[in-house]
C-alpha cells in the first residue's frame, strides 16, 4: 500500500541498492594501471579475481525489499522481511569494506591512487531506510493491537 510510510522507506531502500549496483566503489591505480571495483569485483584483472563480489547480498536486499513491499497486509511476514534485509545489507556493507582493507593491505596502496566513489555510501543509506521502515511498520502494530483493546 503506497500511502504508509513505510513502503516510501522502502522504496528508498530500493533505489540506494539499485545506484549501488550501478555506480562503482572505487577506482584503484595499480603499477600505473586503473582497475575499478564496482559491486561485480575487478572485471579486467585475473590477479584481483579473489576479492568477494557484493552482488549476492545486493540482490537478495533488493528481491527481499520487493517482497516486503509485497506483504503489505501482512505487518508480521514484512517485519520478518525487513529483519533479513536488514542482515542482507549490513552483510553487503561488511563484504565492500573487508575488500577495501584487503585490496589496500595487499597492494600497499597510499590514498593518492585510491579514488573513492559515491557507491559505498548508498548501502548505509538503504540501511537506514530498512531500520526506519522496521519502526514504522512496529508502530502500526502497536495501533493495530491498541485499536483492538478497545474494542
Amino acid at each position: 500500500m503506497i500511502q504508509r510510510i513505510q513502503t516510501i522507506y522502502l522504496i528508498v531502500a530500493i533505489v540506494a541498492l539499485v545506484l549501488t549496483l550501478l555506480f562503482p566503489f572505487a577506482q584503484y591505480t595499480i603499477e600505473g594501471a586503473e582497475f575499478v571495483y564496482d559491486s561485480f569485483g575487478f572485471q579486467k584483472s585475473q590477479k584481483l579475481s579473489f576479492f568477494v563480489p557484493a552482488i549476492i547480498p545486493l540482490i537478495l536486499s533488493i528481491c527481499l525489499s520487493i517482497a516486503a513491499i509485497a506483504s503489505f497486509k501482512k505487518r508480521k511476514r514484512q517485519l520478518l522481511l525487513n529483519k533479513l534485509n536488514f542482515v542482507a545489507v549490513l552483510l553487503t556493507i561488511v563484504s565492500i569494506f573487508i575488500n577495501f582493507n584487503q585490496i589496500e593491505s595487499t597492494f600497499s596502496l597510499v590514498p593518492e591512487n585510491i579514488n573513492y566513489g559515491i557507491s559505498f555510501l548508498f548501502p548505509v543509506i538503504s540501511f537506514v531506510a530498512i531500520l526506519m521502515a522496521s519502526r514504522s511498520i512496529n508502530q502500526d502494530e502497536k495501533l493495530i493491537k491498541s485499536m483492538d483493546r478497545i474494542r
